[in-house]
């Protein structure tokens, strides 16, 4: 049970965003306020240079606070388009988004609903804050943010938009009920368009300052600033502006306990735990009266586990778990399903051994009959599982994640064998 505690842990870094129903707010889309809020996004200071970003966002230190509100339709393919908003920090240049949903996008951030969830980025896009709720013990609502250790190790981002000019292209698009008529431009050679919108339409723009999230925002140039009301590369993939509010809204992580120092710390624990359960069972191993070399055979096992755990604990937590694949490995290898499957096996072969040792002294109750067949049916089941996990480390050895997951779902397959114990 501590195995499966700990494995539910590290899938949450491997899952994608979810869908929370929290409800959204009745807007002003008039024409003044559109005006308000467009002049509020392109005379944001981080652009014009009359204020500096903050990189070094902290995971629960001092609150964000947001003065602009930007809802965002999204599409990559699939039946239906998702909403979302983005809450920007014009000063310092930081920008929150809330889980992508289908229907209105979630505008309001309410810390204490269950589902609550909210990602905060910084301008360099180098750090990331993932603050979510959890059921704890009790049914208490417990507060969590994920930093994929970016707060330690920044991720290392190219943003493409600015990678070369911006070349004027033909066609016109509108958004926001008409009051945005926007051109397209592109890289040269490149399918992805951004449509802009500004007061002139220069040949080509090249991109200093940028702020924003999903390609799309405000862009400063050497011809003026410019709101992005799209970016899209095929009907297939497209982010585009829905509506944008000033608002101002603050948002305080105090109190939430960072997820990957509750994790190590836990798995810490877990470890010593476990090296003085080795040393127990190999004192047992060595006195029983039957099945020493099986007993053996698992505290060896458990005894190499323990120590690449141990390793990977701590290299774990030499790079982000975005970008660093090293570090990616290290923490699917804390609790890898294809060991754990292969210490079950072993462990299950304990047991059936203990148990024919007892057919063979003369018990033979229907009970251990039924235990015999039951351990013999969980022996083939995971190592058909260990075999089966194994080839799926081949077939996708370049997506550490990938591998985890799919290997997460047939370890836990395996364990609902089908078999009953009198």
């Amino acid at each position: 049970m501590r195995y499966l505690r700990i494995l539910g842990s590290v899938v949450l870094f491997f899952t994608h965003m979810e869908i929370w129903a929290q409800p959204s707010e009745a807007r002003d889309s008039s024409l003044p306020a559109w005006n308000r809020s467009r002049a509020q996004l392109i005379n944001a200071p981080v652009l014009t240079g009359t204020s500096t970003p903050v990189v070094n966002i902290l995971p629960n230190a001092e609150q964000f606070c947001f003065d602009l509100l930007i809802g965002i339709e999204l599409f990559y393919g699939g039946r239906n388009a998702m909403q979302t908003c983005l809450f920007i920090n014009t000063r310092e240049g930081y920008y929150g988004y809330t889980p992508l949903k289908q229907g209105s996008p979630i505008s309001e951030l309410r810390p204490a609903d269950e589902n609550f969830r909210f990602f905060v980025v910084n301008n360099k896009l180098s750090r990331v804050c993932n603050y979510f709720n959890r059921k704890g013990r009790g049914g208490a609502i417990e507060h969590y943010v994920s930093t994929a250790n970016t707060d330690q190790h920044e991720m290392q981002m190219r943003n493409l938009m600015t990678a070369a000019p911006l070349v004027r292209k033909t066609e016109w698009r509108t958004y926001c009920e008409g009051r945005a008529r926007s051109l397209s431009y592109k890289h040269d050679g490149s399918p992805v368009q951004w449509f802009l919108f500004g007061d002139r339409y220069p040949a080509s723009v090249t991109i200093g300052n940028y702020l924003g999230g999903f390609g799309v925002g405000a862009i400063k140039t050497e011809a003026g600033t410019f709101v992005v009301m799209e970016r899209t590369e095929n009907a297939n993939n497209y982010s585009a502006i829905k509506f944008i509010d000033k608002k101002n809204i603050c948002f305080n992580p105090a109190g939430y306990t960072v997820q990957e120092e509750a994790f190590h710390e836990s798995l810490t624990a877990s470890m010593v735990r476990e090296r003085q359960s080795i040393e127990k069972a190999e004192r047992a191993a060595a006195s029983a009266p039957c099945c020493n070399t099986e007993r053996m055979d698992l505290v060896n096992f458990r005894k190499v586990k323990l120590n690449k755990q141990e390793l990977n604990n701590n290299k774990m937590r030499e790079g982000n778990h975005v970008q660093d694949t090293a570090a990616q490995r290290a923490l699917i290898g804390v609790m890898d399903p294809l060991v754990q499957g292969q210490q079950d096996v072993l462990t299950y072969k304990v047991d059936l051994c203990v148990a024919l040792d007892q057919m063979s002294r003369g018990s033979n109750s229907s009970a251990l009959n039924a235990k015999v067949g039951c351990l013999r049916m969980r022996i083939s089941a995971m190592e058909n599982a260990v075999l089966e996990m194994k080839e799926t480390e081949r077939r996708y050895a370049n997506d550490v994640g990938l591998v985890f997951s799919k290997n997460s779902r047939i370890y836990m397959n395996a364990l609902r064998v089908d078999c009953h114990e009198n």
